[in-house]
């Protein structure tokens, strides 16, 4: 429609997150969301006093986007042009490029006195995200020094296990040097055995040998002795 003035809103445009008061010191976003309404060209987003009576009477508007995440949308507001009474009351409304009114918000208040609670989240937002960095970084340190900790201690027992293999490898030396120490000592011992077994055996032979030749002198020599004894007569009979 060409007039200025509308005769009825058509309630296809909502604004369901408008706040009771809102800063002019900072810019207000402004979100909302479509009914059976396809946005187009030419179609505004307005702050109007509230009481208004012509689409001319707004204070500040914003072209309404096209594209659509789902049925929302948003627009931003600057805060140097957004209205500086401290006593009036304000309400947002989506016109058309036909002038026809598809939607306003509940009024709301704008002043120097106020924080957007948009404002107020982001800095929640914000230093929630400080804290997490904090926290994370901190993790982050944390974990560094376990793992450092962990490194330090791991070169520790390979240090260690190479020591152990190199006493090990030591016994091994000594005990193979024992060992054959001992095979050498053994082997000392059956030839000391066998030379004493041989020398008793030696002294046996030579004993016997001995024993032997002293037998027979003896016999020999009681020989000699019989031979030198002189015949008995015969025993004269009767």
């Amino acid at each position: 429609m060409d007039s200025d003035s509308f005769v009825s809103m058509k309630h296809n445009v909502e604004f369901p997150s408008i706040n009771d008061q809102y800063s002019c010191g900072e810019d207000l976003i402004v979100s909302f969301k479509f009914a059976e309404y396809m946005p187009q060209d030419g179609d505004r987003i307005a702050i109007f006093k509230l009481g208004w009576s012509s689409v001319r009477d707004y204070v500040c508007f914003e072209w309404a986007p096209t594209k659509l995440i789902g049925n929302l949308s948003s627009v931003v507001f600057k805060k140097d042009v957004l209205p500086k009474s401290l006593t009036d009351m304000y309400q947002i409304c989506y016109i058309s490029r036909e002038n026809e009114l598809h939607g306003a918000s509940s009024p709301f208040q704008v002043g120097s006195n106020f924080t957007n609670p948009m404002t107020c989240s982001l800095e929640s937002n914000k230093k929630s995200l400080i804290i997490i960095e904090k926290n994370k970084d901190e993790e982050i340190q944390r974990l560094r020094e376990e793992n450092h900790m962990l490194v330090e201690a791991l070169k520790l027992v390979v240090r260690q296990e190479k020591r152990y293999e190199q006493d090990i490898k030591s016994l091994k030396i000594v005990i193979d040097r024992l060992s054959n120490g001992i095979t050498n000592q053994q082997q000392e011992i059956n030839l000391i055995k066998a030379k004493v077994f041989d020398n008793d055996q030696n002294k046996i032979v030579n004993n016997l040998e001995s024993l032997k030749i002293q037998n027979e002198s003896k016999i020999i020599k009681d020989n000699l002795d019989l031979g030198d004894l002189k015949s008995i007569p015969p025993f004269p009979f009767s």
